[in-house]
């Protein structure tokens, strides 16, 4: 049988010991040293140059003087000599220095916190370890006001650290966000967990965007992409230019605005002589689109064409007030011109029209005699005889009831003159109002 207890090491009383009081008070010196533990300090290495009897010390683990060599072990004055005892492990005690409960854990006296605060790590539902010093196992998480707003705040140490939020399935990422190596906002997404794409990146200067989310250039026409100011020439200003058009007969250029030069694909394609300009592209797909062209120099107007299953038609120019009336012209019969024609001239007047019409008029004051024949020259050629014709329309002589009774007649027997005759047997002096119309192609 052993002289002591297991635990605490209290000697025990023996049949045959003499002086029984001597273990007796022994055992209770102890006890008073380890029934609700105090110490006064931990980590001791000097003792006190006036001990006093009852604190606990305990001791570093190279203390000096009376306590050396007796590292890691509670010392206690009883006033004519040290105590010292053994601390084993989980026992507990109460430290005066700190106002901190104490277990002795793996050699050393540990804290036990009572607060929540400057803890080294706290681990909810499951293990915290020291990458992640909070870990929280749980279906949700809530994080909510107290009277006012809330501001979830995550700090880096310096511009080159990374303070994000990392999304993951299977303990594998799949998206990030956040102030990644810079003080850009970046959002990453990955595939596999390994190789990731910039999707999205905020400037931390100016805040605009970039990354695989947003378009390259302005003709960058990749699905999914955000479209930036100026793409596709939308949003152009007058500082730079929209993009040039790759090839003016393209199929599958993106609807858009865009311009071309004399260097551009296809550029004889256009209805005018190559040059600067723009021009629109209305996509309607599958081969179906119309364009929208204009120069930047002339005064061509506008044109435009449209694409049937992958063929084009031909140009047609688009007319308004300042193109109506021009000067009308053809090619192989098409009309290239402006819709009407109007002019004038010595002769008289006329009209064209774009379809081939011609109008021509004039008014003549003459002295006709009986049966005389005149002609007239025409104010525009024709491209045949036309059909012509005469009235009176006012007189000088009593001859006008003859000219009422006859019959006038005037034609175009050339195509660029009248003939005009007169066919009563009287005379006079009168204005006559002539008129011819035909085809001037």
């Amino acid at each position: 049988m052993s002289d002591s207890s297991v635990r605490l090491d209290l000697p025990y009383m023996l049949p045959s010991q003499a002086q029984k009081h001597v273990t007796y008070n022994e055992a209770l010196r102890r006890l008073d040293v380890l029934t609700q533990l105090v110490l006064v300090a931990r980590g001791a290495t000097i003792p006190p140059a006036v001990p006093e009897a009852g604190p606990v010390h305990a001791l570093a683990a190279v203390p000096q003087g009376d306590w050396a060599g007796k590292g890691g072990m509670l010392a206690q004055w009883t006033g004519f000599e040290w105590l010292f005892i053994a601390p084993q492990e989980g026992w507990y005690a109460w430290d005066l220095n700190t106002a901190i409960q104490c277990i002795f854990v793996d050699g050393e006296w540990q804290e036990i916190a009572t607060t929540l605060q400057s803890l080294d790590g706290l681990g909810i539902g499951t293990d915290w370890d020291a990458t992640n010093r909070l870990a929280v196992a749980s279906e949700a998480s809530l994080f909510t006001h107290a009277g006012a707003g809330h501001q979830l705040k995550l700090n880096k140490a310096s511009d080159t650290d990374t303070a994000s939020l990392l999304y993951q399935s299977d303990w594998a990422g799949h998206a990030e966000m956040g102030l990644s190596g810079d003080n850009d906002f970046h959002i990453k997404v990955s595939d596999d967990g390994s190789a990731w794409t910039e999707a999205l990146r905020v400037d931390a200067q100016n805040g605009q965007l970039s990354g695989a989310a947003v378009q390259s250039d302005a003709a960058d026409a990749t699905v999914g992409r955000l479209m930036t100011v100026g793409a596709f020439g939308l949003g152009q200003t007058d500082v730079g230019y929209s993009p040039e058009i790759t090839d003016i007969d393209a199929l599958d250029t993106p609807a858009g605005r865009w311009n071309f030069s004399p260097s551009s694909v296809n550029v004889a394609s256009l209805p005018f002589a190559a040059t600067y300009g723009q021009v629109d592209v209305q996509q309607f797909g599958n081969g179906t689109l119309q364009q929208i062209v204009w120069k930047t120099s002339g005064a061509d107007g506008r044109w435009h064409r449209t694409c049937t299953a992958g063929t084009w038609g031909a140009w047609a120019q688009i007319y308004d007030q300042s193109n109506v009336v021009g000067t009308v012209a053809q090619s192989s019969g098409i009309p290239t011109g402006a819709v009407l024609e109007r002019g004038s001239n010595a002769n008289g007047k006329y009209v064209r029209f774009a379809d081939g019409t011609q109008i021509c008029t004039a008014t003549i004051d003459h002295d006709f005699g009986p049966g005389l024949n005149v002609t007239y020259p025409m104010p525009a050629i024709f491209a045949l005889p036309p059909f012509g014709s005469a009235s009176i329309r006012e007189f000088s002589s009593a001859a006008a009831t003859a000219w009422y009774g006859g019959k006038t007649n005037a034609y175009g027997r050339n195509v660029d003159s009248w003939n005009v005759r007169n066919p009563i047997p009287q005379s006079g002096t009168f204005s006559l109002d002539l008129y011819a119309i035909g085809r001037w192609y």
